[in-house]
């Protein structure tokens, strides 16, 4: 019971605490932090996510209390309680901590507090402090104290959530990322924006540095030189080399988002190595900026959300044409794409034929993104059933002179969501749906006509936003040996939808807690036998294996079984 949560923590605590090496309460609204953590010597990962009555002095004092000198995991998510001295207090005392999850805590937390722990927290490999309304909102406006907090951050931080921290800017980024535009134009014209993103992964971002600035007009030269060369030299010596998920999504003033250039500037300097990237709402990133950051990061690149932005089809086409592995991608309420832009994404032979004479065309041939398993096209005004019957792999038109003789289509598709296309009917995505033999989730609401489930996928979970009633399947794919990704929709609460599991996490693919990716038992016998995996919890989540998340493993767990189909 709530009123019983603290004296149970406690009584916990003081029993098993001399081996307790990590805890994790989650969800426990009710506590106030009176925990006996002098007890715990050998903690070394504390959770205390959406514990939302946390008293800050009593927590604060607990804290304290902790004789434990190897804590390198603290997650406050949703603690929003948890204020700047609390922080303070973390940072003194474990200045080794290697995780550090406190978006949405206290607004009190502000410049002060981040520049802190970004002097401090020299090991920092995964850092969250997304929802941190009063970051960048220094009395002192000069970009020092505005920026140089993010840019001071450890060079082995690999994990970066600033989404929705609306004050923050990056003015000296935006000025020398726009100086260089011109460069980064001409080195994307050459090809030649790969090897740039090489030099900086092997420590040449200084010499990078220097030929762009060759490359730049008198008039620009003289202009870096006046915007403090000594500290833009310390920025490009930052080692953003291993940094692997970016997440910005409404990050920046509102209505803007982060400025023009700064994309292309970040898949640069960081090496090429970005597997995750989230610029959500971002309004002023341009096609410009997703082509340098898919030739920079095209063998790194997995995942893709930007949901709400203005860039277009030629955007799409250079994450199509450069990046293979892409696994998730997310340009919803974009609404300058068009079918040629989802067109791009759909692998084909290079064969096309004419309408009049059926003669074959030898044209490029497009490899696509063939690993691709979540794909979200919903509010594209501009899309037709043309893309929808792409993705499906079907004969489809591309312009008025030419249509595909072979498309390979979106086979491996787990998940699509192409609802509120005003311009597609649901015939369109009803052939598609037949066509895809993976599929688990499709949601096409607002769309004209209905869609008929009697030629469905036999992996169909769920239609639009509703779970088919169909658990004799559910339990024949548990007894598969299925992953856990043909059983549970992606975008429903994991705490409501899915039942607790095992949770396992591999070091050799990166499937690890700093980028909240785990795997589930199915997979580690099928995809992971031997890699160095271990077990983490047993929790409610949902499997990562199957999405892609690395280019070198494949999920062999996602399978197509031959049970019967569920009817209407």
């Amino acid at each position: 019971r709530k009123h019983h949560q603290d004296a149970l923590v406690q009584c916990l605590l003081q029993d098993v605490g001399a081996c307790l090496q990590k805890m994790e309460m989650v969800g426990l609204k009710s506590i106030q932090g009176r925990l006996p953590l002098q007890h715990c010597p050998n903690l070394t990962s504390l959770s205390l996510q959406e514990c939302t009555s946390l008293n800050p002095r009593l927590l604060e004092s607990a804290l304290r209390a902790c004789p434990s000198t190897s804590l390198t995991r603290i997650h406050f998510v949703d603690c929003r309680r948890v204020d700047a001295r609390v922080i303070d207090t973390i940072v003194a005392k474990w200045p080794d901590l290697v995780f550090l999850h406190i978006g949405g805590c206290s607004q009190t937390i502000a410049d002060e507090t981040f520049w802190n722990l970004s002097k401090r927290l020299r090991r920092l490999r995964a850092l969250d402090m997304s929802g941190l309304r009063r970051l960048g909102k220094s009395v002192n406006t000069s970009w020092s104290s505005r920026e140089l907090p993010i840019l001071a951050l450890s060079s082995s931080l690999e994990c970066l959530y600033l989404a929705g921290c609306e004050q923050l800017q990056f003015p000296v980024l935006e000025r020398i990322s726009q100086q260089l535009a011109p460069a980064f134009a001409r080195r994307l014209e050459e090809g030649a924006l790969l090897a740039l993103a090489q030099q900086v992964k092997e420590g040449n971002g200084m010499h990078v540095w220097n030929t762009l600035e060759l490359e730049l007009d008198l008039d620009s030269r003289q202009l870096l030189h006046a915007n403090r060369r000594a500290d833009m030299d310390t920025i490009l010596n930052l080692g953003w080399k291993n940094l692997r998920t970016l997440d910005l999504c409404l990050c920046g003033s509102s209505g803007r988002g982060i400025p023009r250039g700064l994309v292309g500037f970040l898949g640069i300097f960081s090496g090429g190595s970005l597997r995750h990237v989230d610029i959500s709402g971002c309004d002023e990133v341009t096609d410009a900026d997703i082509q340098v950051l898919a030739k920079t990061c095209a063998n790194s690149l997995t995942s893709f959300n930007g949901f709400g932005c203005n860039y277009g089809d030629e955007a799409i086409k250079a994450l199509a044409y450069n990046c293979e592995n892409l696994a998730y991608l997310d340009v919803s309420s974009c609404y300058d794409v068009t079918d040629v832009g989802i067109m791009s994404l759909c692998p084909t032979d290079g064969i096309y034929s004419s309408y009049e004479d059926d003669t074959q065309l030898h044209l490029e041939r497009r490899q696509g993104c063939p690993r691709l398993r979540t794909l979200k096209i919903s509010n594209l005004p501009l899309v037709t059933g043309q893309a929808i019957f792409a993705i499906g792999g079907m004969h489809c038109d591309y312009d008025t002179a030419i249509k595909y003789h072979s498309c390979g289509g979106l086979k491996n598709l787990l998940v699509l969501i192409a609802n509120s296309c005003g311009n597609v009917m649901s015939l369109a995505v009803e052939a598609t749906m037949r066509k895809l033999p993976l599929l688990v989730e499709l949601d096409a609401r607002d769309l004209e006509g209905t869609i008929s489930l009697r030629s469905a996928p036999p992996t169909l979970r769920f239609l639009n936003g509703r779970r088919l009633n169909c658990s004799g399947h559910r339990r024949g794919l548990q007894s598969k040996g299925c992953c856990n990704a043909m059983i549970d929709s992606q975008r429903f609460d994991p705490k409501k939808g899915v039942s607790p599991l095992p949770m396992y996490h591999c070091i050799d693919c990166k499937l690890l807690p700093s980028d909240e990716l785990a795997i589930c038992a199915s997979c580690v016998k099928a995809c992971h036998q031997d890699h160095r995996t271990f077990f983490s919890a047993v929790t409610c989540f949902y499997c990562d294996c199957s999405f892609g998340i690395t280019a070198e493993q494949e999920c062999k767990a996602v399978t197509s079984p031959t049970v019967e189909q569920h009817g209407e």
